[in-house]
């Protein structure tokens, strides 16, 4: 049985809407390693010297490229649902039409 046109239009604002939160996430990821972590490291580096210090901002830099990668993945998989959500939503869309267009 063809589902309901509101249920096939509710559930693709939904996966869409759960896109964008994703992409909110991946936002406050880059917001994180873009401007916080980077002015941590820069102010760690102004204010402790020594060789410790280049250990741990050398840790800081790769945990910031983490982050990013991180953010990127997520990036990817919200893209990823919409595209899915939007195949779906354009087969099942046909499929009511069939389903109801019969004559």
């Amino acid at each position: 049985m063809a589902r309901s046109l509101r249920s096939i239009e509710m559930d693709f604002g939904k996966a869409k809407r759960q896109a964008r939160e994703l992409d909110e996430v991946a936002g406050n990821l880059e917001k994180l390693s873009g401007t916080q972590l980077e002015e941590t490291l820069n102010q760690l580096g102004t204010n402790w010297t020594g060789d410790n210090s280049l250990k741990y901002i050398g840790k800081g830099k790769v945990l910031q490229g983490n982050i990013d990668k991180t953010a990127q993945a997520i990036r990817q998989v919200a893209q990823a649902i919409r595209d899915i959500a939007e195949a779906i939503y354009e087969a099942e869309m046909e499929a009511w039409e069939r389903a109801h267009n019969r004559d």
